[in-house]
């Protein structure tokens, strides 16, 4: 069962401790590598790393098999599924998928919101790390916040 977290946490530093994933359920995934592709157990692309996440919190999500330098196709896949599979959430939620725009004209990066104004992300150059919603790096490109209805 997720906790939705209220529009007051999205500006705040401070949650409570029913809005924070179980950190020791996803310790064993801080540092591991960047792959296209990746979908662990030992490398992960940012996708693959949502799917790993939700997994170990025991919930579903789809594959989708697209290489993380196809920056147009992932760009497609996420405005075709947004409409069908994923609903949009007026704020973040446990467990969401966060869909970034880290090119100037494409959404090409996906993260997890794990409460308490944290995210859990990799990339081309970052191995799996936490990143915070309101950093000046994230803030303007978060595009929205998502979850899986299938």
């Amino acid at each position: 069962v997720t906790s939705p977290v209220s529009a007051v946490s999205l500006v705040s530093t401070e949650a409570s401790m029913s809005d924070l994933a179980p950190a020791s359920l996803f310790d064993g995934l801080i540092g591991k590598p960047f792959k296209s592709k990746g979908r662990g157990p030992d490398a992960f692309d940012c996708f693959g790393l949502h799917r790993e996440i939700k997994r170990l919190a025991g919930l579903p999500c789809p594959e989708y098999n697209i290489s993380a330098f196809a920056v147009r196709s992932i760009d497609k896949v996420i405005a075709a599924e947004a409409k069908s599979h994923w609903e949009k959430l007026p704020g973040p939620e446990l467990y969401a998928l966060i869909v970034i725009k880290n090119d100037p004209v494409f959404s090409n990066h996906v993260a997890t919101y794990m409460g308490g104004g944290r995210f859990l992300h990799i990339m081309r150059g970052i191995n799996v790390a936490y990143g915070r919603i309101n950093d000046p790096e994230w803030r303007l490109k978060i595009r929205g916040y998502y979850r899986y209805v299938g």
